[in-house]
């Protein structure tokens, strides 16, 4: 299969690069204000808001112009221990304000589409004094039912699902504490029977930039007109028909993206995309039981896209923003089908109409191979599918295209553009093996791999290979014990706990610029243990360049015993006789274990799988015996 040239970039870029906390007193403040209240504004920047007398009840369907309805936003606040201390409805006030991106200390220094200017809207909400600190969710387009409070958000909050189809905003503001104004003679500060806040709480929620719970899917014809292909139109097959309110990284147990003491916002709005992918590992938050829409449009829809009720796209190539939004979906799976387009274009000039299938795929290095791989849909991401050249004809209906292979005749390249970098918007480092993971033992046949890369230049394809522009570190473990983890440098020397090597640059599967770092694990313990290999990057020709860094959390799993069970203990010799085989997984085993492998045995070869039972779970097959009983 080519490779399916897909250009992703934000859909809407705003991310977290500099700090707006000004240095403030943060003493306590006197204990009878605690729970009063106070009144706190925050504007939203970037985010359309409709009229009032606009609702989302009649309008606001995901597939049609995203909006946030002024009616349905509600802040969540939580405690220390993330319980739910109340909720409070956010109110409009005043007239939408075109402000500079150079006053929103939140916006990217590098702006890949060149945003010099954006709208904000501010709203005002009654909030409680408090001495601790607050985690506050941002809820937008939520339906006040389905506000319920509980003993913790993350009980709560990853199960908020939209409603009706409509589009849905998350952010989560991180404070210390909720301190009233004070003047210059240390008295607290009224106004209309509520307090003002002080600097540090005006500042902390002056600029929140809200994250999308959608994506958007286009496709743009770029292929040459003398190759003879016209694109018409387009739609999207195979999604999900509602989604979660906010992101939710299941594998680490918490909503926060950004592991930096001093984050203000969650940090998914700082993620580019191969962070979340490599870096964060992040699945995507598809709630179990969501239902996917897997219709495929008539071919007169195609034909005739007005006539198709939104599921068709008439090609427009002066219309650069048209495309479909979709919810947040993770990669396929053994059990969930990936998420495809169908065009329908003119090929051979004057010829006729054909319908072709396009996957999101991308081709990694895994295990020094080039593997195809589906994309993740990510919300608050914009997917642009590029035609370059269309070099055959296609199928007559859409139905076959969607059972045809994907861009089998569709040449390409796969191009990222970024979200926004992580750190001073200068400088990209990337990780491979794209998330934590946890193992069983140590792999006895030689090294496991982690696959770096650092650039220079955010915006450039060109590896830096100096020596020195990576280094290596393995941390050493927090309880202060032995290391679980064994680093091995470029000469195949131990490095211990605190100890760090440059790792030279290396051609990895046909590619520039790799820094192969190898490792290997002692036996399992007695109990699960982490421990963290540390990976920075640093323009050295550059000064006061702040370096960049990722850790990635190795898990070493303790032994753990699988129960095997068996409906009857001896099974009739008789030709096709059933036996159903029970595997018990300890609960918690993590999924970056599999694929796990049972080897059964059984008298002369006569015991095969049944894999036409439905539901059955465990892909599995026959193979050669192991015995060295030749009866076996």
């Amino acid at each position: 299969m080519k490779r399916l040239l897909t250009i992703l970039t934000a859909l809407f870029t705003l991310a977290a690069c500099t700090s707006i906390e000004e240095n403030v007193s943060r003493e306590s403040m006197d204990k009878a204000l605690e729970g009063k209240p106070v009144c706190v504004t925050f504007s939203l920047p970037n985010v359309q808001v409709s009229s009032p007398t606009r609702s989302l009840d009649s309008e606001g369907e995901i597939t049609g112009e995203p909006y946030l309805d002024p009616n349905k936003l509600f802040l969540v606040v939580c405690g220390h221990n993330q319980s739910i201390k109340y909720i409070r409805k956010a109110e409009l006030i005043g007239s939408p304000q075109v402000v500079p991106v150079s006053d929103i200390p939140d916006y990217p220094i590098n702006d890949p589409d060149g945003v010099t200017e954006v709208t904000m809207y501010t709203f005002q909400v009654l909030l409680e004094l408090s001495d601790s600190d607050r985690t506050i969710h941002f809820l937008g387009n939520v339906d006040e039912d389905r506000l319920i409070t509980g003993s913790s958000s993350y009980q709560v909050l990853p199960g908020l699902l939209s409603y009706e189809g409509k589009q849905a905003y998350w952010q989560k503001v991180y404070l210390e504490n909720i301190h009233p104004k004070t003047d210059e003679h240390g008295q607290y500060v009224m106004q209309n029977g509520s307090y003002l806040p002080d600097d540090y709480t005006v500042n902390r929620l002056k600029y929140v930039p809200l994250i999308r719970n959608y994506a958007k899917i286009q496709v743009t014809d770029a292929t040459d007109p003398a190759d003879g292909f016209e694109l018409h139109s387009y739609s999207v097959i195979y999604y999900p028909k509602r989604g979660s309110i906010v992101p939710y990284r299941s594998n680490a147990g918490s909503f926060n993206f950004n592991t930096a003491a001093d984050s203000r916002l969650s940090g998914y709005e700082r993620c580019d995309f191969p962070t979340l992918e490599e870096t964060l590992g992040y699945q995507g938050n598809l709630p179990s039981g969501v239902a996917f829409d897997h219709s495929i449009p008539d071919a007169s829809m195609f034909e005739d896209p007005s006539t198709s009720g939104g599921k068709v796209i008439r090609y427009d190539k002066t219309n650069p923003d048209q495309g479909f939004y979709i919810y947040e979906r993770g990669v396929p799976t053994t059990t969930m089908d990936p998420t495809f387009i169908i065009i329908r274009g003119r090929f051979g000039g004057e010829g006729e109409y054909y319908y072709y299938r396009l996957d999101l795929m991308e081709t990694k290095v895994v295990n020094h191979e080039s593997v195809y791989q589906y994309y993740p849909i990510y919300r608050n991401f914009r997917y642009n599918i590029q035609l370059n050249r269309i070099s055959s004809q296609g199928v007559s209906t859409p139905e076959a295209a969607a059972n045809a292979s994907g861009a089998e005749d569709i040449s390409a390249d796969i191009s990222m553009r970024h979200l926004s970098d992580i750190s001073n918007g200068q400088t990209r480092l990337v990780v491979e093996p794209y998330m934590a993971r946890t193992l069983t033992g140590p792999n006895e046949s030689g090294y496991y791999y982690l696959y770096a890369r650092f650039f220079n230049d955010v915006n450039s394809a060109v590896p830096n290979v100096d020596w020195g522009a990576v280094s290596v570190e393995l941390e050493p473990m927090e309880d202060g014990s032995d290391d679980i983890l064994i680093l091995y440098d470029d000469q195949g020397h131990d490095v211990h706990g605190g100890g760090f090597f440059y790792p030279v640059a290396q051609e990895v599967g046909g590619e520039s610029g790799f820094r192969v770092i190898r490792f290997n694990t002692i036996e399992p313990l007695d109990e699960t243990k982490t421990q963290k290999i540390k990976i920075t990057g640093r323009n050295q020709y550059v000064y006061e360049q702040y370096p960049l860094y990722r850790e990635v959390e190795i898990s070493l799993q303790k032994k753990q015993a699988l129960t095997v069970d068996c409906d009857q203990h001896e099974l009739s010799i008789q030709l096709g006789s059933k036996q159903k085989v029970s595997v018990t997984i300890p609960a918690g085993l993590p999924d970056s274990m599999f694929p796990l492998e049972f080897i059964m045995e059984a008298e002369a070869k006569t015991l095969t799988p049944d894999n036409s039972v439905a539901g059955n779970n465990l892909p599995v097959q026959a193979g050669i015996s192991i015995s060295d009983n030749p009866g076996y």
